[in-house]
């Protein structure tokens, strides 16, 4: 008799999440996407300025066709994390960085914020800033976008600095 109360529990907890597969049919996936970009040495301190970047190509056509879904498909892309790290010059800290904040854009769609970050470390040479809940779809499915970077020094350094931006995105989309 117990051994039919197990099964009979097994059989319905498997017919259970069939049918909240069936409510919710939308699925997850992330990705990620990298940029460089360079803070020259000759903006002041304590002063906000804007650092120029490129265009940043997006390839959304290949990561959604990878992942079996379409730009049409997607409801939301959220970004999950984002990092960023000194590559030149080697051993150099944020020590020189008192605040940034990094704006998305895209051709036809407002700026918005993407992450920022006050409370910067000055001993380490990678931080993580704080992400928004902005549904990024509307930059993301374009060919490109563009970062821009807001930032605020601390103090006079002598060379330029060298970053790489580490993005991960969260992707929901519709199967059907």
């Amino acid at each position: 008799m117990k051994t039919i109360k197990v099964f009979f529990l097994i059989v319905l907890a498997g017919l259970l999440s069939h049918s909240c597969d069936e409510d919710n049919p939308l699925f997850t996936f992330t990705f990620t996407k990298e940029s460089d970009f360079t803070i020259e040495n000759q903006f002041p301190v304590d002063t906000p300025f804007i650092v120029p970047t490129p265009d940043i190509e997006t390839n959304s056509s290949e990561t959604f066709e990878s992942n079996n879904t379409g730009a049409n498909l997607v409801e939301t892309i959220k970004l999950t994390k984002l990092k960023l790290s000194i590559t030149s010059p080697e051993g150099f800290t944020f020590s020189f960085l008192k605040s940034i904040d990094i704006y998305i854009s895209a051709q036809g769609v407002e700026e918005k914020l993407l992450a920022s970050r006050d409370d910067i470390p000055t001993d380490v040479s990678e931080i993580e800033l704080n992400t928004t809940e902005t549904n990024l779809k509307p930059y993301v499915i374009k060919d490109t976008y563009d970062l821009s970077y807001r930032v605020v020094t601390r103090e006079v350094f002598a060379q330029d600095v060298e970053l790489n931006t580490f993005m991960k995105f969260k992707a929901t989309a519709n199967p059907f």
